[in-house]
């Protein structure tokens, strides 16, 4: 042996040591007995690498029940496809179980034999456990969901919803980015929270970002943050959304609003490697999931050049449409009633003549949800279903108006629009995002309507 090999080795064995997993070599003789260990052994398993080597063998102390697929993968190795990922249970010198994942290559001799197996065990009990608890929590879901048709803040029956409720409980037991895509009024934002408060995420931070409404020349310094002195203005450092969704989610509203100089960089921060502040030179890393809306199409924005064709496919990992309330027609009472009841506010309930709740099964529904818990609200102010002009009071049901409502009625309406935000508002102790979803608004509609009304705290 060289003096260069004789450092090598050492060195080598130093760092296999240090490796927060098991290093081994397992020989294929029938019961897979450990050749090498490092000493990681004791940590996983609960064996010093000496209590290994030449005296256990590895599938010995796999649970029957894990042997069969670890030996449909072992038998699928070849020369030309050496490598293999296995997830088992295995059993420790103390008689504890734990997940580990197996990541190795086939050593194979030049008959073809497969000899020895070169590989690296990892514990992810932690990770078990978590998908067992998120399991039991979509089980529990979906029996709320046959119970109380609902989930989260989401409401209805129809077989629309019922497999939108299927499709969220599948997204929030993953890490992957989703997309949530639907026409204006149907609830995106009110599905990307349901994915987060039933997700592992549930704890921490959800933060909402509405992208149009952000100044294109001011998003890198929102999404990164910046540091005292990086710009005029810039008096304090400060941390940006980035740093607000850590171990959360950051729901992009109107994602397509999102300027192609920073989709380059939010790319290299979904890909692991980070992003710097504005004015600071050190690279962070935040842990969070990223969710994103959008009214249009997003294969339309990449066709128009106004959206890379790689965040496109990076952030396309999940695809959620929202259903208009035109294809959920089944929950348009329901959701009627629910809205009655929430905006009732302890007086007596109103109760919707057959006749209006007939119109609100014929009505279109252009707005979505959202339109219909307008109009609610409307009727609960004013005594009127108004649609599109036509306008059924509750004094006289089956009497319909002339469709020209004056500018009484316009400015009833309006009177109760406002009264309707500010009650919101107050309610959320003026926090602007958390009174825009409970009123069914982007947050960008609802800064419209606080100027529109001159609405300040």
């Amino acid at each position: 042996m060289t003096h260069e090999s004789k450092a090598i080795f050492p060195l080598l064995d130093k760092i296999l040591d240090n490796l927060p997993g098991l290093v081994f070599r397992t020989l294929n003789d029938g019961r897979w007995t450990f050749a090498y260990a490092s000493r990681g052994a004791r940590s996983l398993l609960g064996y010093a690498p000496e209590e290994l080597v030449n005296v256990r063998q590895l599938r010995s102390m796999i649970p029957r029940a894990d042997q069969t697929m670890n030996r449909k993968v072992l038998a699928g190795l070849t020369p030309r496809q050496p490598h293999y990922k296995v997830v088992y249970r295995l059993r420790t010198a103390t008689g504890e179980t734990k997940w580990v994942r197996e990541e190795g290559t086939g050593i194979f001799a030049q008959n073809g034999a497969l000899v020895a197996l070169d590989a690296f065990l990892m514990d992810i009990s932690d990770q078990k456990q978590t998908e067992e608890q998120l399991r039991r929590e979509n089980m529990r879901l979906r029996s709320s969901i046959r119970d109380h048709h609902r989930l989260d803040n989401l409401i209805g029956k129809s077989l629309a919803m019922r497999e939108l409720y299927e499709r969220i409980s599948k997204a929030a037991a993953t890490r992957a980015t989703v997309v949530v895509t639907g026409e204006s009024g149907t609830g995106k934002e009110l599905a990307a929270r349901a994915i987060h408060n039933i997700s592992a995420r549930s704890t921490h931070p959800f933060v909402v970002v509405n992208c149009g409404a952000v100044a294109a020349n001011l998003m890198e310094s929102e999404f990164f943050g910046y540091r005292k002195g990086a710009f005029s203005g810039a008096l304090n450092d400060r941390k940006g959304l980035l740093d607000a969704a850590r171990g959360g989610t950051l729901f992009l509203d109107e994602a397509g609003e999102i300027p192609i100089s920073l989709q380059i960089k939010l790319l290299r921060v979904l890909d692991g490697g980070g992003y710097t502040p504005v004015g600071d030179t050190g690279v962070r890393h935040s842990d969070f999931r990223l969710i994103a809306a959008a009214n249009r199409q997003l294969e339309e924005l990449v066709r128009a050049g106004r959206m890379r064709e790689d965040f496109y496919y990076r952030i396309n990992a999940i695809r959620i449409r929202m259903p208009s309330l035109r294809e959920r027609r089944d929950d348009i009472l329901m959701l009627a009633d629910y809205f009655i009841d929430k905006y009732a506010h302890g007086r007596p309930r109103p109760t919707l003549s057959g006749r209006a709740r007939q119109m609100l099964l014929n009505y279109s529904w252009p707005g979505n949800v959202r339109e219909l818990q307008n109009v609610i609200y409307r009727f609960l102010t004013l005594g009127t279903i108004e649609l599109t002009g036509n306008i059924l009071t509750k004094s006289a049901p089956a009497a319909e108006s002339d469709g020209k409502a004056g500018t009484g009625l316009a400015a009833g309406v309006a009177a109760a629009e406002k009264s309707m935000i500010l009650e919101a508002l107050q309610r959320c102790k003026w926090h602007i995002g958390r009174a825009a979803a409970e009123l069914g608004f982007s947050r960008r509609t609802m800064q419209r309507r606080m100027k529109k009304y001159n609405l300040r705290r």
